[in-house]
């Protein structure tokens, strides 16, 4: 197992970062976004933002769980700071982790209910956007594409 873990931590410090493995949706986007990249297998929740040197004013990955349920996010390998907007099934606003710190695993931002979305996105884009609590990112016209 040892030589299994150090083949794949080589395999990705080796790799270039390939944005086009995750599904993207462009079109029909609420709230002034232009593209998200959708992350919606156990790998892709895992690789989600990091290594990323720069991300967008209107971009953003959805990440997309089939239930709701607690969710913890971390920021390991994450070089941009982000908001983290975790939405309930009906794609309102739960809570919103504002400006992350980038690249460090001792802060750790969490639901505070059950989420079945996540929206990451450039820090302050909530604020910019004024998002709180309850309020609807209406992602509804492009779900078919999830």
């Amino acid at each position: 197992s040892k030589s299994r873990s150090f083949e794949s931590s080589s395999i990705q410090s080796t790799q270039p970062i390939r944005t086009s493995n995750f599904a993207k949706v462009t079109n029909n986007l609420p709230n002034g976004l232009t593209q998200i990249e959708l992350a919606k297998t156990t790998a892709e929740h895992s690789q989600g933002l990091m290594n990323r040197i720069r991300l967008c004013a209107s971009c953003g990955m959805l990440f997309i769980y089939p239930t709701p349920d607690l969710r913890t996010f971390w920021m390991k390998d994450t070089l941009v700071p982000l908001d983290i907007i975790f939405l309930d099934s009906d794609f309102r606003v739960i809570n919103i982790s504002s400006d992350t710190k980038t690249n460090q695993t001792d802060e750790v931002y969490n639901s505070s209910q059950p989420a079945q979305y996540i929206l990451e996105v450039p820090a302050n884009w909530s604020k910019n956007q004024s998002l709180s609590k309850d309020s609807k990112i209406d992602f509804d016209t492009v779900k078919s594409e999830f």
